[in-house]
């Protein structure tokens, strides 16, 4: 099933005295490239990708992309300072996340559902300059998080593999092993019910038991919600 291109808001289900509230912040230029590389076109006739994102170190039994640089946003404690936009999947191969040219000429795309198998989670750290870090789950188990979404945006993009064809998105995915590659800016938002705050005092030497603690999992909420997935040059 794809992830729709038009997003059907899900409902947020919370106790009565909890109200969430959506924040956007503007991830600026990523210090790594974000790579797409074309599988041929559908039967649609819309181009398809395979998108590996920034820089990917492999672990034990799973593969870790990251794309980092500094965010801007106007809600106290996600004001400004720097992210890191996290992508994980079970295995060391190519990357299983995909995606489809929007139309026929359409240069921006949106992700196909991921294969269970591959264990995708997708997140972003916000190390506020406040002394906040936020962690927030965009994408786990259960699809994407109701009331998260984000927006590719190419700073700049080079291509290969098309020849005399123009570099775009749409081209690149229609031409098996083209690819187009460049840093690129991305504008997110989410609910508040979804951030995990992570506080931390910079005088203060934390104990090895405190130490131990501080790692913030990634928590995906129940139900699938299909959200606005887009990249445009």
């Amino acid at each position: 099933m794809k992830i729709g291109l038009f997003a059907i808001t899900g409902l947020l289900l919370a106790a009565p005295a909890i109200h969430a509230a959506t924040i956007s912040v503007n991830l600026g230029q990523s210090a790594q490239n974000y790579l797409l590389t074309g599988t041929g076109t559908n039967a649609s006739g819309d181009g398809t990708y395979i998108n590996t994102q920034g820089s990917c170190v492999a672990g034990v039994g799973s593969t870790t992309c990251s794309l980092t640089g500094s965010y801007t946003g106007t809600t106290p404690g996600f004001t400004s300072g720097t992210y890191d936009f996290i992508t994980t999947y079970s295995g060391v191969g190519p990357s299983p996340v995909v995606s489809e040219s929007n139309g026929v000429g359409s240069d921006s795309f949106f992700y196909d559902a991921f294969p269970t198998s591959a264990n995708v989670t997708m997140s972003v750290v916000l190390d506020d300059v406040s002394g906040t870090d936020s962690d927030i789950a965009l994408f786990g188990a259960s699809g994407f998080v109701p009331g998260a979404g984000w927006f590719f945006t190419n700073v700049t993009a080079t291509c290969t593999g098309l020849g005399a064809l123009p570099c775009t998105q749409f081209n690149v995915g229609t031409v098996a092993g083209a690819t187009q590659t460049g840093p690129v800016t991305i504008a997110v938002s989410f609910d508040t019910a979804d951030v995990t705050p992570v506080t931390t005092a910079p005088s203060a030497v934390p104990e090895p038991s405190t130490l131990a603690l501080l790692g913030t999992g990634i928590v995906s909420l129940a139900g699938a919600a299909r959200r606005k997935m887009l990249s445009r040059s």
